[in-house]
């Protein structure tokens, strides 16, 4: 039985039988029988099965709860793969920051002191201010004091240019304003 029907059965239902008994019965002064009717009514109250609708519900609770828990896994999936690719995408910024600082860092010089070409400048133009005494020397080699060795070298109270290419091993500097790379 389905649970319309049950429904319908469901409260109470009333079931009548109605019984017609003619009960002869002898009238001493007419000699005649005279019919006599006797009802009977019949209740019967029928429910729902209590625990079939709980199980319904529970089921119906179930595949909701199912449905989130998959929501949930595919939100917290998706969530995981922006994640990695946040923390992609820092990492290769942070390696950009740190090569861009070091360029910064080798873009410059103070006016006193050697510099090796790629450990502590690069190669490129740079400018420093006028400064009186300033001494400058590009060399070929950690033995740049020899004459062979030396590329340029000037001696100036003036601004300062001086062109380091990718071939010179140092600069020395003395008495010199900082210089900055310039191109």
């Amino acid at each position: 039985m389905d649970i319309k029907t049950k429904a319908a059965i469901g409260g109470s239902v009333f079931v009548a039988l109605i019984a017609g008994t003619a009960i002869g019965q002898t009238n001493p002064d007419e000699g005649a029988t005279e019919p006599t009717t006797v009802a009977t009514t019949v209740t019967r109250t029928v429910t729902a099965d209590p625990t079939l609708q709980q199980r319904k519900d529970a089921r119906a609770k179930l595949r909701d709860l199912r449905s989130r828990a998959t929501d949930a896994r595919a939100d917290a999936s998706s969530a995981a793969r922006r994640e990695r690719r946040s923390r992609s995408e820092l990492r290769e910024l942070k390696a950009q920051i740190s090569t861009t600082s070091d360029q910064v860092a080798m873009s410059s010089f103070e006016g006193d002191g050697t510099f090796v070409v790629n450990e502590d400048i690069l190669p490129g133009t740079y400018r420093a201010a006028a400064s009186p005494g300033c001494y400058w020397e590009t060399g070929r080699g950690s033995g740049a004091e020899t004459l062979d060795n030396i590329i340029a070298n000037d001696n100036t109270d003036g601004p300062v240019v001086v062109q380091i290419t990718p071939d010179t091993y140092q600069i020395k500097v003395a008495r010199c304003s900082t210089f900055e790379r310039t191109g």
